[in-house]
């Protein structure tokens, strides 16, 4: 009985949003959007766990989930920050040690929808049309 045969080993929990598809499975989300989203929006930065999965580095000692780990800290403290002009997407991948194709694609998929909010909600807010996917 070997990890291979057993399959992936479940991530530390995440209290994702919302779903991304990725290959054959998924990427969780939270999105921490700055006051000024869409249209003072100047850069999107991404939280990725480690090989762990779940709410990232700087968990309490012991514990597998704390919401007040560093990258749920620092992304709610840019959202409310007036002068802020960064949308967060805190990212949880559903299994520990993800292989590395999966983890690009993953990437990938975050940050075009992440490009995709900001421009279509800016464009919305001009009158023009949605933009395609």
């Amino acid at each position: 009985d070997t990890a291979c045969e057993r399959g992936p080993v479940p991530a530390y929990p995440f209290p994702s949003e919302f779903d991304l598809p990725v290959l054959n499975s998924h990427i969780g989300v939270c999105r921490h959007l700055a006051k000024c989203h869409p249209r003072g929006v100047t850069c999107i930065a991404l939280f990725f766990p480690g090989v762990h999965g779940g709410v990232g580095p700087c968990r309490a000692p012991g514990a597998n989930f704390d919401e007040a780990a560093l990258f749920p800290t620092v992304a709610d403290r840019l959202a409310v920050l007036d002068d802020n002009t960064v949308d967060c997407y805190r990212c949880s991948w559903p299994f520990m040690g993800p292989r590395l194709e999966y983890a690009v694609r993953a990437a990938c998929s975050v940050l075009h929808h992440a490009l995709l909010q900001a421009l279509q909600a800016a464009e919305q807010e001009e009158g023009g049309a949605p933009l395609a996917d």
